[in-house]
């Protein structure tokens, strides 16, 4: 019993010290808000520089910045004329999470009156994430329950569509030709998706444009896919169309739900795009992170959250948001 004692003692004085000290939040302090990236290889990319290169492309991206009038591989297809050099660790989730991080340099600890945030996602490069290449909303929608009953998302970004629209069959795994195909698949997504976690803020985005010049070479990547169908821009455009009657429908359901048109906020140009129309250059992904970060901060689980506790440590380095606080 006194060994029983001595230990609660021992632990109470711990946690004093701890909260004395700054290293553990208040009592009334909320945990971060939980943002999950969701969708198809957008989402995805990759922790890498040049990230959609692979060895068998290496003596044609030597030097990176010149691929004007090459061939693949001697089948005669020559690569748009451009510059193809991709640095953007985790696509646009690394420019988003600078800007919700404040970018601030040298600046230590969270960002002044910003809520805490993480991102959250069974999958991980250059962060969590529930990305995966190549994938349709019909996919992804059958895996919904278990994505979002594992991560708990109190935000989720969803973009996809784009590989639904791609292939040229239809098929419960792959094609959707039409828009009301694919906004079928969408419905069943979100059913499950708010099912799971009835409270989540889904943040939807409108399917990025193609480049269709680019996108009539895609047969020339290394993996050798078709090219875009004739129809695809075209079912891309309609489709986006639809999406904000369809949120309104699941906000008068109750739910918290949103659309952004990433093509008008990010009014994307050639230089834009990685080669074959599809993805994305650096400066690309910089503007689509930019819209995300637009949506998520107009949300209202984001404008309601308290701002970010701010510790403030005896020993230094002090937070930035703590300059102007009176340290005990």
């Amino acid at each position: 019993m006194l060994a029983t004692f001595q230990l609660v003692t021992q632990l109470s004085t711990l946690a004093s010290n701890l909260m004395h000290h700054g290293n553990a939040p208040s009592a009334g302090a909320l945990p971060p808000l939980r943002i999950m990236p969701f969708g198809d290889s957008i989402t995805v990319f990759e922790c890498a520089v040049n990230g959609y290169q692979s060895a068998a492309d290496h003596a044609i991206f030597s030097p990176l910045n010149e691929t004007s009038g090459q061939n693949d591989q001697g089948t005669g297809y020559p690569y748009p004329t451009g510059t193809f050099f991709v640095t953007a660790h985790g696509g646009y989730r690394g420019f988003l999470g600078h800007t919700l991080a404040g970018d601030e340099g040298s600046a230590i600890g969270p960002v002044p009156n910003s809520p805490a945030w993480t991102f959250v996602g069974s999958q991980f490069d250059c962060g969590n994430h529930e990305g995966y290449g190549g994938e349709t909303v019909g996919w992804l929608a059958n895996r919904t329950t278990a994505i979002m009953t594992n991560a708990q998302p109190d935000i989720v970004l969803f973009m996809a569509g784009t590989n639904d629209f791609f292939w040229p069959v239809n098929d419960s795994h792959h094609g959707c030709r039409t828009p009301a195909c694919l906004t079928a698949r969408l419905r069943k997504l979100l059913d499950l998706a708010f099912a799971a976690v009835p409270k989540t803020t889904f943040l939807l985005s409108t399917i990025t444009h193609i480049n269709e010049a680019r996108c009539k070479f895609y047969n020339t990547a290394h993996w050798h896919p078709g090219n875009c169908p004739s129809d695809m821009q075209d079912n891309i455009i309609a489709y986006n169309k639809l999406l904000p009657a369809i949120a309104a429908e699941y906000v008068a359901k109750g739910f918290d739900m949103q659309v952004h048109d990433v093509n008008a906020e990010a009014q994307f140009v050639d230089a834009d795009y990685w080669m074959w129309g599809i993805h994305f250059n650096a400066t690309g992904f910089e503007k689509m992170g930019n819209a995300w970060a637009n949506a998520i901060k107009s949300s209202a689980k984001w404008k309601s959250r308290a701002a970010a506790a701010c510790p403030c440590p005896v020993r230094q380095p002090v937070p930035s948001c703590c300059a102007d606080q009176t340290l005990e």
